[in-house]
C-alpha cells in the first residue's frame, strides 16, 4: 500500500510556501498545521543563518503574515 502523506520534513521553504497556499486547511488540518510548524522552525533556522537571501526572509515573512 502507498503512503500519501506528504513529508514536509523534506520540504524546502519555497516548497513549505506553495505546500500552505494550496493546501485546503479544512480537509487537511493536520498537515495545514505541520506545515505551519514547520515553517515557524525554518523560519528560526534561516534567521539565525548568516547569509541569508533577502528573497528567502521576504518569503518567510509574507508567511509568517499568512499564518498570523
Amino acid at each position: 500500500m502507498f503512503d500519501n502523506e506528504p513529508n514536509y520534513s523534506s520540504y524546502s521553504l519555497d516548497e513549505l510556501f506553495d505546500a500552505y497556499s494550496s493546501i485546503d486547511k479544512d480537509s487537511f488540518p493536520e498537515r495545514f498545521n505541520l506545515i505551519k510548524k514547520l515553517s515557524l522552525k525554518n523560519k528560526v533556522v534561516i534567521t539565525n543563518a548568516p547569509s541569508v537571501s533577502a528573497k528567502v526572509m521576504k518569503l518567510v515573512n509574507s508567511m509568517l503574515r499568512l499564518i498570523a
